[in-house]
């Protein structure tokens, strides 16, 4: 099977489809890969067929590839012989790293890779470290202004306590003085035919006593009023501090969230850069398989070139060297012995070699009649 399969790459060489379109729809490449799934199985599977049979297979699979963008006889030869390792169309996607593609990119700089996971593990550290140093600076620059409103809030009290006690000494010396007025009144009227000067002076300072009376009254009323708007004040900052503390509550729940997804993000990172690692090993021994195979297959067709070369004398006793190459990449050196059995038949053995390391060899009969 692998020799016609080498024959028939050499005629598909020139073999082209006059009409061969990428698909640009999921049905479409659906289609196309089916009809080159189905075409290399059958190829796979024709031993002893005749030739037309292959070539109309390896033209249909050849065919489908076409339809998909993936052009360039080595890279479909590949495809075609690993069709068993393709069931669907994702594998042939992943197989060949994406599609349209004409040909595989293996990823072999494991140390770039490795370099490159490192600096995103460390940016996503900084990152998440950065992001915490700041909420942590917010954090404290509310607190120092809690602290602040703390400190206006006991200055108000004591500001307040202390009008209080002006406005308590303001109403005991208005006491005072009424009192004084009161016994000085008495004195005066008793002694009023005495002393007239007295009694004005005691007349003025009666006027003046109530003055400063009202005065201290209007200004222990304004002192309380006063006092009530810095209590109001005081029960609306405190109010503010209540709502001020709740977003601070807020603001650590929000914290520990993050803290959580930014975990969880690390750890998904991780896991992908696992499964690249994975990924980058897997295509570097698929792209080792297939350079074997392709290494094989230009041996196998040299051998067969020298081989399919040697010529003898009808069925007389003869011999034959001949040499061969495909592709002019590299050569192999072959040859044969004939031996006559009768006037009509002779047998041959053939052997050719790579001259490295790869050979092949064959024998046969012929005659005529």
């Amino acid at each position: 099977m692998k020799t016609k399969l080498f024959s028939l790459a050499v005629l598909a060489a020139i073999y082209s489809v006059t009409s061969a379109h990428a698909a640009n729809n999921p049905a479409d490449a659906q289609a196309a890969f089916q009809e080159f799934n189905e075409a290399a199985n059958a190829l796979n599977d024709l031993e002893n067929a005749p030739l037309n049979q292959w070539q109309d297979q390896y033209n249909r699979a050849v065919d489908g590839l076409n339809r998909l963008g993936i052009t360039g006889d080595q890279q479909q030869g590949d495809l075609i012989a690993n069709v068993h390792n393709l069931p669907s169309l994702t594998a042939l996607s992943q197989w060949i790293g994406g599609l349209p593609q004409s040909q595989v990119i293996p990823v072999t700089d494991t140390k770039a890779l490795e370099e490159g996971q490192s600096k995103i593990a460390d940016n996503q550290a900084r990152t998440s470290t950065q992001h915490v140093d700041e909420i942590q600076a917010m954090a404290l620059t509310q607190q120092e202004r809690d602290n602040g409103q703390d400190l206006a809030i006991s200055d108000t009290h004591a500001t307040a306590s202390q009008a209080m006690t002006e406005a308590l000494s303001a109403q005991s010396y208005a006491e005072n003085v009424h009192d004084q007025v009161t016994r000085m009144g008495v004195d005066v009227d008793t002694n009023k035919a005495k002393n007239d000067i007295q009694d004005q002076e005691i007349s003025g300072l009666t006027t003046q006593g109530n003055t400063n009376a009202q005065n201290i009254a209007d200004e222990a009323k304004s002192r309380k009023d006063s006092d009530t708007v810095t209590r109001t004040q005081i029960a609306n900052n405190a109010s503010a501090i209540r709502g001020v503390r709740s977003e601070q509550t807020a603001q650590s729940d929000y914290i520990q969230k993050q803290s959580h997804v930014i975990n969880q993000h690390s750890a998904t990172l991780q896991q992908h850069s696992a499964q690249i690692y994975r990924n980058t090993s897997d295509i570097q021994k698929n792209t080792k398989d297939i350079a074997d195979t392709k290494e094989k297959l230009k041996k196998g067709l040299n051998n067969a070139a020298a081989m399919s070369s040697l010529h003898f004398d009808a069925n007389k006793n003869s011999w034959a060297l001949s040499t061969g190459t495909a592709n002019g990449d590299g050569a192999a050196l072959a040859g044969g012995l004939q031996k006559q059995l009768t006037e009509h038949t002779a047998v041959t053995v053939q052997f050719s070699d790579s001259m490295s390391g790869d050979w092949m060899a064959g024998a046969g009969i012929h005659g005529d009649y």
